[in-house]
C-alpha cells in the first residue's frame, strides 16, 4: 500500500474504532484523534504496524454479527492475524470494514 492509502485506511478504522475526531487547537477540527487520552495527528495513526492498535479492531469486528447467508465473514480476518502478519490482518480489517460501511446506514 502506498503512504496514501495507508493514511486513507487508519483514517478509516480510527472511524470505525470510535475514535473521537479533531482537537479544539487544530483550524480545521479534522486531522487528529483522541486515542488512549492523547490527541494523534492523523499522519501517526499505528494500526497498520502496531498490533497493540490493531487488535482492539480485530477483536471488535469479531463481535459484530454477521447473517450466515453473507459471504464475507470477519473470521477469515482472524485467521490471518493468527499468522502474525500485521500486513494481511491490517489488510483484512480493512476490507471488512469496507465491507461493514456498505450494509449499515449511519446516522
Amino acid at each position: 500500500m502506498s503512504e496514501q492509502e495507508i493514511r486513507e485506511a487508519n483514517k478509516l478504522i480510527a472511524s470505525f474504532d470510535d475514535l473521537i475526531k479533531s482537537d479544539p487547537s487544530d483550524p480545521k477540527n479534522e486531522s487528529y484523534y483522541r486515542s488512549q487520552g492523547d490527541w494523534v495527528y492523523y499522519t501517526h495513526l499505528k494500526y497498520h504496524f502496531s498490533w497493540d492498535w490493531l487488535k482492539p479492531v480485530i477483536d471488535k469486528c469479531y463481535k459484530i454479527p454477521v447473517p450466515r447467508h453473507i459471504t464475507f465473514k470477519p473470521h477469515g480476518l482472524f485467521a490471518q492475524s493468527i499468522t502474525c502478519d500485521i500486513d494481511k490482518a491490517y489488510k483484512g480489517v480493512v476490507d471488512f470494514i469496507k465491507w461493514y460501511n456498505t450494509q449499515t446506514s449511519k446516522p
